[in-house]
């Protein structure tokens, strides 16, 4: 039993070894957010079916390189501990950027960090009370941050939510393909499987009917009772459409200026008839977007029901703004040790070209990946990580889940 994480997909798993090594892996059938309590049945993805594929893959380096050229541990932690030493007495800046950390073990560790090489600037913009400045940016490289800003500007909590499709009698999902690439998928394909069999209706939980609305056929998409076809442009301009055609059920403040099509209309009054029952989900990386979207859940008395923000997940806490400060940071040479885990900014960010100009300007870069990547491949020093199927770890994926 392990569990697979890594940033994105999340499971808790069985793995199956033949004389030490593993060669196959499928969901927990008895344990984890992926588990189907009553069918004994653990979900996982084709990603995560083949993620034990890398663990053989011969590209992988076998230690750490600096210049391209192989070198030792002992070399490399001399190297890099006094760059940290010395950034650390100058009052230098200390940058660890990684992905969404859902690890306590890891977050500890990076918490020794900070401890030994400086104070950690804090949310508000506090300096340091001695020492370097040590920093902890997390970076997804599909990026979640106009849903958690709108949670944080709507709640009072920067989160991703907890989802509960197994209590939707009607789910409408915008650009969301939730049974595949957005949010918790193992957790959703179950939930959402449970509702979707015609025999195992009742009256009281009766099929769940699924609107989608999507540019491209997703697998979500190809799912649902009623698909609509929009342009990537016109998504927020529906739900801005669907939030009005609510607010005036609700006697709410309408916002206006949106299009759509007439389906929509349909999917608005089986939303109001299914109120605490129903669920709206969104994959727009907006905002403004993502805070009509909490309205309308919130007319509809979702939250508490469907949507769970007391046990929310650790998922998707990356913070577009601070990478993109980061960014300008580096390119001003005012970064003196960068330390990259689980992440590849020269392959994914937008503007990938100015990360790699600022790379050059970092006084001592250090990547953690197990291959010599776009970005690794122009640190000053790859200390590759292990495989998580080599590795021990711990992870909390949500509230009240932990996971070895």
């Amino acid at each position: 039993a392990s569990t697979y994480y890594d940033g994105d997909d999340y499971a808790s798993v069985l793995v199956k070894t033949r004389e030490g090594r593993p060669i196959h892996v499928k969901g927990n059938t008895r344990f984890g957010i992926n588990h189907r309590p009553e069918s004994g049945k653990g979900a996982i993805n084709a990603r995560i079916n083949s993620s034990v594929l890398p663990l053989y893959d011969s590209e992988r380096l076998h230690g750490p390189v600096t210049g391209g050229a192989a070198s030792t541990w002992d070399a490399a932690d001399k190297a890099i501990t006094a760059k940290l030493a010395e950034t650390s007495s100058k009052g230098g800046r200390i940058v660890v950027l990684t992905n969404t950390v859902i690890s306590p073990s890891t977050r500890e560790a990076i918490n020794t960090l900070k401890a030994k090489y400086g104070t950690a600037v804090t949310a508000e913009g506090t300096a340091p009370t001695a020492g370097g400045r040590v920093e902890h940016i997390q970076y997804d490289t599909i990026s979640y941050a106009g849903l958690t800003n709108a949670n944080l500007k709507s709640f009072g909590k920067r989160v991703m939510p907890s989802y509960d499709l197994t209590k939707a009698d009607v789910i409408v999902s915008l650009a969301a393909d939730c049974l595949s690439s957005w949010g918790s998928t193992t957790e959703h394909t179950w939930q959402y499987a449970t509702r979707r069999r015609p025999e195992d209706a009742t009256a009281e939980k009766p099929m769940s009917r699924h609107w989608q609305v999507e540019s491209r056929m997703s697998l979500t998409g190809a799912n649902a009772d009623q698909r609509i076809a929009l342009k990537p442009s016109q998504i927020p301009l529906a739900v801005i459409a669907l939030h009005d055609l609510i607010a005036k059920k609700a006697g709410a403040s309408t916002v206006g200026g949106g299009t759509a099509e007439a389906e929509l209309a349909k999917a608005a009054e089986e939303l109001w008839a299914a109120r605490g029952k129903s669920v709206v989900l969104c994959g727009v990386n907006d905002e403004g977007t993502q805070t009509l979207v909490n309205s309308i859940n919130w007319m509809l008395g979702n939250y508490g029901s469907t949507i769970d923000l007391a046990n929310h997940t650790f998922f998707k806490q990356g913070d577009d703004a601070a990478v993109q400060q980061l960014v300008k940071d580096m390119n001003a040479g005012q970064v003196g040790v960068l330390m990259i885990a689980g992440v590849n900014p020269v392959y994914s960010l937008p503007n990938a070209a100015e990360f790699k100009a600022g790379l050059t300007k970092v006084g001592l870069s250090v990547s953690f990946s197990g291959h010599a990547d776009e970005t690794a491949s122009l640190c000053n020093w790859i200390c590759p990580d292990h495989h998580w199927l080599e590795s021990w770890n711990d992870h909390m994926p949500k509230v009240g889940h932990y996971a070895l």
